[in-house]
């Protein structure tokens, strides 16, 4: 059985799983890594499949490999330069979830859902106001008690490099980083 044949199979007996740990940054849900492996590795195994998790010094590299052929499919993620041990460990997980999901296009569950509320359009965009999403961040960082909460939403946050600095308000951006690394600190984490 190839590859392709092999892991449409597994698709068929993933278990749903559920977005149940907690991004308050956004007050959001998100599935962790271990609720994803825990969905997915017992079908993958039984097709005879397997994940296979590399870390470079650029990149995480994620595979599907089929364990009798030997043929694998990879999901590449790059990691970002001059982090400390911690922070890249963070920053690993989340490669390593984002890459799982995306290789092999699966999707959480959302434990309320949208129909329930009886949304069935979504939302549309908001404009990038840098002031707002200063204002957030500096309101949830005191906030937060432990190093995986506060890494999580560093990582979140980054996502926004790109639309300070098209605001011309990237001086915003850094105080929120150096408050993180603050907060780091007082966590106990070390900072770079």
């Amino acid at each position: 059985m190839s590859i392709y044949k092999a892991l449409a199979e597994a698709k068929k007996k993933i278990k749903p799983f559920k977005k149940e740990s907690d991004n308050p940054y956004f007050k959001a849900k998100y599935a962790d890594l271990e609720t994803i492996k825990q969905a997915v590795d017992p079908a993958l195994s039984e097709c005879g499949l397997m994940i296979v998790t590399r870390v470079t010094p650029t990149s995480v590299i994620t595979s599907l490999v089929h364990i009798e052929l030997g043929d694998a499919i990879d999901s590449e993620f790059p990691l970002t330069p001059n982090l400390d041990a911690q922070k890249r460990g963070s920053e690993i997980t989340y490669a390593r979830r984002y890459s799982l999901q995306s290789l092999l296009d699966l999707v959480a569950e959302d434990d309320d859902g949208n129909m329930a509320g009886g949304k069935t359009q979504p939302d549309q965009p908001a404009k990038f106001d840098p002031f707002q999403k200063h204002r957030e961040a500096m309101a949830w960082i005191p906030k937060i008690k432990n190093l995986p909460n506060l890494r999580e939403g560093w990582l979140t946050f980054q996502t926004y490099k790109e639309s300070f600095e098209k605001a011309g308000k990237i001086n915003l951006y850094n105080e929120v980083g150096e408050a993180f690394k603050k907060k780091e600190t007082e966590l106990g984490g070390t900072s770079e």
